[in-house]
Order: structure tokens, then sequence, then C-alpha cells
């Protein structure tokens, strides 16, 4: 078995035994901005949160791209986030995931599974607001790897 896939299984072991720990917790949204190392465009995002502990986050995610010499991308993403509070309303934080890329090249799509791994820092405006930048690489099985740096707003409910 290759070294991806034995990582790829690692990851989901661990996103689903985050997942079942689950207890109600903190739901938030909101919208981001990114750019592709590879595909060499922006895109638009949306993403929901929750709060599974007070350190630990999940986060769905999907990216559209903006079409850039002929190719279409857009990305479905599920992280985890593990949440280090720093002074000054800052929250720096280390992310470990799996995403599905979907490329469309002159009307032929295909579709790609893989890990992210990356990091974040974000700010909190107000109790409501916060403003975050984060970088990840995103491994797949087809060398279609890309790093992605994005920042974006989010609303805590």
């Amino acid at each position: 078995m290759c070294m991806k896939k034995i990582l790829l299984t690692i990851c989901a072991i661990f996103l689903s035994t985050v997942a079942a720990m689950a207890e109600k917790g903190d739901v938030n949204v909101g919208v981001n901005i990114s750019y592709p190392t590879e595909q060499k465009g922006f895109g638009l995002g949306v993403k929901g949160q929750y709060g599974i502990t007070d350190h630990v986050r999940g986060e769905l995610s999907w990216e559209n791209f903006f079409e850039n010499d002929g190719v279409k991308e857009w990305d479905l993403n599920l992280d985890i986030h593990y949440l280090l509070s720093l002074p000054a309303n800052l929250k720096l934080y280390p992310l470990v995931g799996l995403h599905y890329s979907h490329f469309n090249v002159l009307d032929h799509g295909k579709g790609f599974v893989g890990f992210n791994l990356g990091a974040g820092i974000e700010y909190a405006l107000t109790d409501s607001f916060t403003w975050n930048i984060q970088g990840k690489y995103s491994w797949s099985d087809d060398d279609l790897d890309q790093g992605v740096i994005s920042t974006g707003i989010v609303y805590h409910f």
C-alpha cells in the first residue's frame, strides 16, 4: 500500500474518532477568498465550523476557483483544527483533514481524493466575528498537490 493511502486512512480514522466524541458546541459560518499555488487564480468559498471541545473544531468548506487557462476547479474539505489561545484575541491552529477536488478541463471532469495539512491564525474582531488567515497543503493520488492560502471572516452564533 502506498504512503499516501496509509496517511489518508490515518486521517479518516482520526476524523471519525473526533467526530464521534462531538458534544454540543459553537456553530460558526463564514466566507473566504483563496489563492491556490498550482491553479493560479482566485477562488471564493463558504465554510461551516462546529466546536467539538474547547480546543478542537471541525470545519466543512467548499471553494470554487475561477476558471484559468480553460481549467475549472472546486474543492470540498473536511478539516480538524486544534485551537491554541494566544494573547490579544488571537488563536493559532494546526489543521489536518480530507479533501475532494474536482477539475474540468475542456469539459472533461475528474475528481481526486486527498488529505490536507496546514495551519492558520484567527483574530476576534468582536464577540460575533473573527478574521482568519490560513495556509494548507493538499495531497492527492494523481500528483495534483497544491498549497492554498486563504483569508476570510467567520460569524459565531
